[in-house]
């Protein structure tokens, strides 16, 4: 097993192992020194959501630095909402309000919420491609951008 199939088995197989030591490890930290250095999110807030969903942490890092550059006051040209750009009238806003969707603490909840749902859905990484809201499990643009905004994380 090789490339794309490899790297999606690793993520799953390894995050809920890997999650807990990282979050303590100041990934989310790390990453938004990285990719967001002006920004000012709340780093406690990416861990708790991240390991709430058996995310890596810099993995939602590295979606709401290509959603919103990790601004909380992006608004999207379809309505979407802050640093995960969430649709409040999409599935990803599923038992939240707009009032929610609007703090950080419910956007982040959201973020990862859906994040992890389309990575389950889709068995790895294919999945981000469903988050940027394609129809197909597979790499995309998208997928390939957020990946590399991830792996630079660790390269730093």
């Amino acid at each position: 097993m090789t490339g794309w199939p490899l790297v999606a088995a690793m993520m799953v197989v390894g995050c809920a192992i890997c999650c807990s030591r990282c979050a303590r490890a100041g990934a989310a930290e790390r990453a938004l020194a990285v990719l967001c250095p002006k920004a000012s999110v709340d780093v406690e807030l990416v861990e708790a959501e991240a390991h709430r969903r058996l995310l890596h942490p810099a993995l939602v890092v590295a979606v709401i630095a290509h959603e919103s550059r990790c601004s909380m006051s992006r608004r999207g040209r379809l309505g979407e909402i802050g640093y995960g750009q969430i649709k409040p009238d999409g599935s990803a806003a599923r038992g939240f309000s707009r009032e929610e969707l609007e703090t950080e603490r419910g956007n982040l909840a959201a973020t990862a919420r859906h994040l992890a749902r389309v990575l389950t859905i889709c068995n790895g990484f294919g999945g981000l491609s469903i988050y940027a809201g394609h129809r197909q499990c597979k790499s995309t643009q998208y997928s390939r951008a957020v990946l590399a905004k991830w792996l630079s994380t660790f390269s730093r």
